[in-house]
């Protein structure tokens, strides 16, 4: 039984799904979101405390090519927070220094280099398939300077707090592709969807 007290939002996360870690299989992630967020902190003292398939996999960190079931990745997700940061500030300055880090690393920078932040997220459909399958990125508003964006995705598979991670990412992807005054904002959440408002100048 996972300790609620010692894995407060994972706990949570968990018991929203209606099938635990087994729900959504058709859902999945890049290997390389999982390693980003095991990369981060030393989440393998914590895999006694874990079911065996999230232990197995804090242990035996996946290939970056590797499909992980969605669940198992947001899982590492609220386990990093529960473990390395708590508050909701401490899990956007984590994201937003994690996916700078992601975009700045050698196999991603190229992409981010190319690309203006209008161009990136005009393109974000396409991209998001390159690390997600079984959800939806829609940018249904696009100018020179904001845009709308809706994720879509199977009741509770992402939880509010996954969600607002993406305001961080948003802002980073910002940032990383020569956008200045960056702002992200999520407008709206849902246990199936989430709305964002992203700025730049």
């Amino acid at each position: 039984m996972l300790d609620a007290a010692r894995f407060p939002t994972l706990s949570a996360y968990l018991a929203a799904l209606p099938e635990g870690l087994a729900s959504y299989p058709a859902c999945r992630t890049k290997g390389a979101i999982v390693r980003s967020v095991l990369d981060e902190g030393d989440l393998v003292t914590q895999a006694p405390h874990l079911p065996e398939e999230l232990a197995a996999l804090v242990r035996d960190r996946p290939p970056l090519t590797a499909w992980i079931a969605a669940v198992h990745a947001d899982a590492v997700f609220h386990l990093y927070c529960d473990t390395h940061a708590p508050s909701d500030q401490a899990m956007l300055d984590w994201t937003y220094e994690r996916s700078t880090r992601f975009g700045r690393s050698q196999t991603y920078r190229h992409i981010f280099n190319a690309a203006g932040p209008r161009m990136l997220l005009r393109t974000g459909v396409r991209m998001h398939g390159f690390f997600q399958m079984g959800t939806e990125l829609e940018v249904p508003e696009l100018t020179a300077g904001s845009a709308k964006v809706v994720l879509k995705h199977p009741p509770h598979l992402h939880s509010r707090l996954n969600q607002l991670s993406n305001v961080a990412l948003l802002r980073a992807i910002v940032d990383l592709t020569g956008g200045s005054n960056g702002k992200s904002e999520m407008v709206e959440h849902t246990p199936t969807h989430a709305r964002y408002v992203v700025t730049w100048a």
